[in-house]
């Protein structure tokens, strides 16, 4: 009896280590599944067109590639609405998308979208952020310095007076509240006469300006054209990159722009949500290389590099 007892004993001990073995194994191809399998990611952007962010998109569909994510890209109707990006972040949550990778239209009226849809999912800010205290940083440039940098390249071009437009600097989205407080703090201590607009409408009298600053790629974009013809002499200097921006310096439109590497950023931010989704967790956030670029130093190496990263 005693050695059917044990008998049975060793047998109920071999039955639970084997049991335990194929549980242990089947969670690790449980575990390998699911990282094999795509992940949903929705990317909502503060603007009406993604042409303005072609580098960043180029990134994000490397990034999506590399760690087999499925990308919804989604834009505005209006630039920097803040109640349709509200509206959007919810509609994404319900239809089950597994991360979003948001550039905020507005750094504090989105806090509470936000921390309400990442009770269900990760929320990773790029470009623009949020001043939520319970949100963590976004991936992007030093944009204080980036600003700092916008002011100095007017002033090493010997603008040092006269009166300066600065355009897109109303929006409450914090990438553009930064760059615009970066410039000003170059600028205040000059005999410039600083005056604002939230763009360049049809009644602007541009022949009284020195010289325009345009706070983003979109007001970059628009802007140019207004200065291509009867204004050509008014030097246009920004923020932003792409294959448009670089054509208006080639025409001696604009004559300077910072660019942040937009194609690092994308990457980046569908880096940190395929981590969030897989491993519940994120790395720290990189900070996103930036350079000064005007005309005569457009084709140097590293600045074509942020330019034309995939070439022309």
């Amino acid at each position: 009896m005693k050695e059917r007892g044990k008998g049975i004993i060793n047998y109920i001990i071999l039955v639970l280590t084997v049991l335990a073995i194929l549980l242990c194994i089947w969670n690790i191809l449980r575990e390998k599944q699911l990282k094999d399998m795509p992940i949903e990611l929705s990317v909502i952007v503060r603007g009406q067109s993604s042409e303005g962010l072609d580098n960043v998109r180029r990134g994000i569909e490397l990034a999506a590639r590399d760690y087999n994510i499925d990308v919804t890209f989604i834009t505005l109707s209006e630039e920097n609405n803040v109640e349709e990006q509200k509206a959007l972040i919810a509609r994404e949550v319900e239809l089950n998308a597994q991360a979003i990778l948001l550039s905020a239209a507005d750094s504090q009226l989105l806090c509470s979208a936000v921390a309400e849809a990442e009770e269900e999912v990760p929320v990773i800010c790029f470009e623009s952020g949020l001043t939520c205290e319970d949100h963590a940083g976004y991936i992007s440039a030093d944009n204080y310095q980036m600003g700092e940098e916008l002011g100095k390249l007017l002033l090493n071009r010997g603008i040092d007076r006269g009166n300066v437009l600065i355009i897109g600097g109303d929006a409450n989205c914090q990438s553009i509240q930064e760059w615009r407080a970066g410039v000003l703090s170059v600028l205040k201590d000059t005999g410039i006469t600083v005056s604002e607009q939230a763009s360049i409408h049809a009644g602007t009298d541009l022949s009284q300006y020195d010289a325009v600053l345009a706070l983003d790629t979109y007001h970059l974009e628009a802007g140019a054209p207004r200065l291509a013809g009867e204004n050509r002499d008014i030097p246009l200097f920004g923020i932003g990159a792409n294959n448009k921006i670089a054509y208006y310096m080639e025409q001696d439109v604009i004559y300077g722009i910072i660019a942040q590497n937009e194609v690092e950023m994308g990457y980046v931010g569908v880096k940190q949500a395929a981590e969030a989704v897989r491993n519940g967790e994120q790395s720290t956030l990189p900070e996103v290389e930036f350079r000064v670029i005007t005309k005569e130093t457009m084709y140097e190496k590293e600045n074509e590099r942020l330019l034309f990263p995939f070439g022309n």
